[in-house]
C-alpha cells in the first residue's frame, strides 16, 4: 500500500468494499505471470477456500472466478474433475445471486462460464434451461431461443424425456416471448401431441397453457377457443395440484382468449385475479405479466386505469431488473401516454429506451411509439419511418408488422392524406382482431373528414360487429353516430351525440381524442353553434398544450370557415368537405 502496487477499494456502493486491488492492471499481470501453473492453481483455491469460510453471499462471484481459475491451473484428471464440480456448484450460486440483484446479463455470463466445466449432459440441460430463462429476462430473445434448443439437444443425448418436454415447453414460451409467434404455435401444437403420453400432469399443463398463449396471439375464432380449452385443462391441475405458477398463467392465457372475444369484464376480471394470486406467492414475473394484459384491455375501459397499471409495472420491472418487460411496459407506456396527452412522459420514455441495444422487433414497437407523437407534433419523420419499415420486413409475423402500419395511418392523417391513412388503419383492423374496435375507429375519421359518408357507415357498422362494449368503446361509436348524422345534415342529432361523446372522452381523461372529436365538430358542423364552440375552445387548449401543429392548424381552418356555415353533405359523399392543409 505505502509503494502504491496495491489499493483498497473504499466505494461503499460496490460488492468489493474493503478488498484489495492492484493500482494497475498492468502490474497485476506481470506478477500474475510470475507465478507457475501450480502456484496460480494453489493460490487461487486457497483464496477460494477462504471465501467459503466467510459465508457470505456478496462473495459469490469471487468464490466462483477462483474456483474456475483453480480449475483452468490443474492438470488433467481427478483433480481437475473435482475442481470443476466446485466450480459449477460456485457459478450456479454466483448466477442466482446476480438474478436476485437483478443482474441477469451477468446471470448468463456466470451460467456460460459453468457450461464450459461440465461434460454430463443432464447437468448442461440444467444449466441451459436456466440461462435461456435468464436471456430472456435480459431481453436477449434470439440467445434464449438458442439456449432452449441446446437444452432439448442436450435432454435428448441423456435420454431424459421428460426433461425434453419440459425444454420444450420453455422454448416455446420464450420464442413468444421473441414474437415468433408462427414458429411457437407449430412447435407447441407438435409437442402437445408428441408428449401427450407422459405420465407428468404438470409438464402437460405447462405445455398447454403455453400452446394457448401462443393461439391467443392470432386471436382468431378458431384460436380463441382452442386457447380457451387449453386454459381449462392447465386450471384443472393447476388448482388440484396447487401450483401457484400454473394457476396464474392459466388465469391469464383464459383471460386473454376472452378478451380477444370482446368479454372484456369477464377478461378482467381473470386478469386480475390472476395478478392477487402472482403477489399473494410472489410471483414476480407473473405479476408483470398480469399488469401488462390488465392494462391493455383495460384500454378499451379506462384509459386512466390502464395507465396506472403500465406505471406500475414499469416500476417493479425496473427495481428487479427485468429488462424484457421494462421495454414492454415502455412501450404501453408510450402509447398510453399520446392518448391521455402525457407527451412529454412518453418521449422521454421512448427516446431513452430506443438509445439501448434491442433487437429488431422490440425497436419496431417503440420507433413505432415515438413516431406517432412526432408525427402529430408535425415533426418531419419520413427518414425514420423508412428506417421502421425496413426493420419491418426482418419480421414477418402479422402482429408486429401492424406497428408500422399504425404509424403510418398517423402520419398520413397529419399531413391530410386521408385515403392512405384510412388504408393503414384498416390494416391493421384485418391483421389483428383485438385492435379492430380502436382501428375501425380511427379509420372513419379520415374518411369523415375527405366527407365519405359511405366509408363512415361501414367502419360504424364494423365496429358494432366486433362485438367489443365498455366506456371508451361507446365513446367511439357516439362519435361515429355522430359523424354519420351530420354528414346526413341531421346537424341537431350530430351535435347531442357529439356532445356525449366529448363528455366522455374527457370524464375518460383521453385527451387526445377529445381534442380530435373537437375538430370533427369544427369540421362537419356549425362552428358558431354554443356546443361547437365550446369544443374548439377545449380542443384548441389541448393541441396547443401538445404542440400538436398539424391539427391545431386544421382546426383553425375549420373554425373560421366564412359565414360558420356547417359543412355537411346529404349524398353518400359530400363535396369538399376536407380542411385541406397546405
Amino acid at each position: 500500500m505505502r509503494r502504491e502496487l496495491l489499493t483498497r477499494q473504499g466505494d461503499a456502493r460496490s460488492a468489493e468494499l474493503g478488498q484489495y486491488l492492484f493500482v494497475q492492471a498492468l502490474i497485476r499481470e506481470v506478477s500474475y505471470n510470475t507465478l507457475s501453473r501450480k502456484d496460480r492453481k494453489t493460490r487461487h483455491l486457497a483464496a477460494a477456500r477462504f471465501f467459503e469460510q466467510l459465508d457470505s453471499d456478496e462473495l459469490a462471484s469471487a468464490l466462483a472466478g477462483h474456483y474456475l481459475a483453480a480449475h483452468a491451473n490443474a492438470a488433467e484428471g481427478p483433480e481437475q474433475d473435482a475442481l470443476a464440480a466446485q466450480a459449477r456448484v460456485a457459478l450456479k450460486a454466483a448466477a442466482e445471486r446476480a438474478s436476485r440483484l437483478g443482474a441477469y446479463d451477468q446471470a448468463v455470463q456466470f451460467l456460460q462460464q459453468a457450461l464450459s466445466v461440465t461434460m454430463e449432459s443432464r447437468d448442461r440441460a440444467e444449466l441451459l434451461e436456466r440461462a435461456s430463462e435468464f436471456a430472456g429476462i435480459a431481453s436477449k430473445h434470439s440467445l434464449a431461443v438458442q439456449l432452449a434448443r441446446d437444452a432439448i439437444d442436450a435432454h435428448k443425448e441423456s435420454g431424459d424425456r421428460l426433461g425434453e418436454a419440459r425444454a420444450t415447453s420453455a422454448l416455446g414460451w420464450v420464442m413468444l416471448n421473441a414474437r415468433y409467434d408462427t414458429d411457437a404455435l407449430e412447435l407447441l401444437k407438435a409437442a402437445v401431441t408428441q408428449f401427450a403420453d407422459l405420465d407428468d400432469p404438470l409438464i402437460l399443463a405447462d405445455m398447454k397453457v403455453n400452446l394457448a398463449r401462443a393461439w391467443n396471439q392470432f386471436e382468431r375464432v378458431e384460436g380463441e377457443s382452442r386457447a380457451l380449452a387449453l386454459s381449462d385443462e392447465a386450471l384443472l391441475v393447476a388448482e388440484h395440484g396447487n401450483h401457484p405458477k400454473l394457476l396464474v398463467k392459466g388465469l391469464l392465457n383464459k383471460g386473454v382468449a376472452l378478451g380477444g372475444q370482446g368479454r372484456l369484464r369477464e377478461a378482467i376480471a381473470l386478469i386480475g385475479a390472476g395478478g392477487d394470486l402472482a403477489r399473494e406467492h410472489g410471483l414476480t414475473e407473473q405479476l408483470l405479466a398480469s399488469l401488462t394484459v390488465r392494462g391493455y384491455y383495460l384500454g378499451e375501459v379506462d384509459n386512466e386505469e390502464a395507465y396506472r397499471c403500465f406505471l406500475e409495472g414499469l416500476d417493479l420491472a425496473r427495481r428487479v431488473g427485468h429488462r424484457a418487460l421494462t421495454r414492454e411496459f415502455v412501450n404501453n407506456v408510450g402509447y398510453t401516454s399520446f392518448l391521455t396527452g402525457d407527451w412529454e412522459r412518453g418521449l422521454a420514455e421512448l427516446d431513452a429506451t430506443l438509445e439501448e441495444d434491442l433487437e429488431t422487433t422490440g425497436r419496431i414497437w417503440l420507433m413505432s411509439n415515438q413516431l406517432i407523437i412526432r408525427a402529430s407534433r408535425g415533426d418531419p419523420i419520413d427518414e425514420p419511418l423508412a428506417q421502421l419499415d425496413h426493420l419491418a420486413t426482418q419480421v414477418p409475423e402479422p402482429h408486429v408488422l401492424t406497428a408500422p402500419h399504425d404509424t403510418h395511418g398517423n402520419y398520413a392523417q397529419a399531413q391530410g392524406r386521408f385515403a392512405d391513412a384510412q388504408r393503414h388503419w384498416l390494416a391493421v383492423a384485418a391483421a389483428w382482431p383485438s385492435q379492430a374496435p380502436a382501428s375501425y375507429y380511427q379509420a372513419a375519421r379520415p374518411a369523415l373528414w375527405s366527407g365519405d359518408l359511405a366509408a363512415v357507415e361501414q367502419n360504424s357498422a364494423d365496429l358494432d360487429a366486433t362485438g367489443v362494449h365498455g366506456p371508451v368503446v361507446e365513446a367511439r361509436r357516439s362519435n361515429l353516430r355522430a359523424a354519420i348524422a351530420a354528414l346526413e345534415g341531421r346537424s341537431r342529432d350530430a351535435v347531442a351525440l357529439y356532445g356525449d361523446a366529448f363528455a366522455a372522452w374527457g370524464n375518460l381523461k383521453v385527451a387526445w381524442e377529445q381534442a380530435l372529436t373537437g375538430v370533427d365538430m369544427a369540421t362537419v358542423l356549425d362552428p358558431t353553434e354554443p356546443a361547437v364552440a365550446a369544443a374548439i375552445k377545449t380542443s384548441r387548449e389541448i393541441l396547443s398544450r401538445l404542440g400538436a401543429k398539424p391539427y391545431l392548424e386544421r382546426l383553425e381552418a375549420a373554425a373560421a370557415r366564412a359565414g360558420g356555415a356547417s359543412r355537411v353533405g346529404t349524398g353518400r359523399k359530400a363535396e369538399a368537405l376536407a380542411v385541406e392543409t397546405a
